[in-house]
């Protein structure tokens, strides 16, 4: 009987250890793929803003080109303030297509990416 009381209590402890453990690994799970995400996003956003001021110098330098030949300087930034108010019309318009639906599946993909088993 006593040593039947014992195995009920060595049972009970691995089991215990064993949830303890299941739940540890859970968590640095968790903590993995949402490190993982915030690295992409930070990475994604470095690149972004590269090209963001590459646009806007390329901006800037075709709306000099721009008025040099027409003569007044202030046409070329017209054309091009009217050219990126007009993308950015389309941008709104089209928002949940074009941005909304393909940045939450990024994100779901990644954050449900499957990685082989060792």
């Amino acid at each position: 009987m006593v040593n039947l009381k014992s195995k009920i209590e060595e049972t009970g402890e691995r089991i215990r250890d064993y949830y303890e453990t299941v739940t540890e690994i859970k968590k640095l799970q968790a903590i993995d793929k949402a490190t993982s995400a915030f690295s992409a996003a930070v990475a994604a956003i470095a690149v972004v803003l590269v090209f963001f001021f590459a646009l806007v110098f390329a901006s800037i330098m075709v709306a000099y080109l721009i008025g040099e030949s027409s003569g007044h300087v202030y046409t070329g930034f017209l054309y091009v303030t009217g050219f990126y108010l007009l993308l950015g019309v389309l941008m709104v318009a089209f928002r949940d297509k074009l941005m909304r639906n393909p940045l939450r599946n990024i994100l779901i993909k990644s954050i449900f990416k499957h990685e082989p088993k060792d």
